[in-house]
């Protein structure tokens, strides 16, 4: 799984960001923070561009119910 993430991570060196509910999230968004799951799995890495393939993944995982919405750059 961290290979497959590794290959749609990349660094970033912008430091603007907003929050995003984990709902409105889209492609081509670039995470500023890690998502987690409800058991504390770490389910996407921060400075990951969202695909079409992650927003499937997110749904399949129970996610942290204290996150409802996420950094991202700007």
């Amino acid at each position: 799984m961290e290979n497959f993430l590794h290959l749609y991570s990349r660094e970033v060196s912008g430091k603007d960001t907003r929050r995003v509910r984990i709902s409105d999230l889209l492609e081509g968004m670039m995470l500023a923070e890690d998502i987690w799951s409800r058991t504390g799995m770490k389910i996407i890495p921060a400075n990951t561009r969202i695909t079409y393939h992650l927003l499937r993944l997110l749904g399949q995982y129970p996610l942290d119910p204290a996150l409802e919405a996420v950094q991202i750059f700007v």
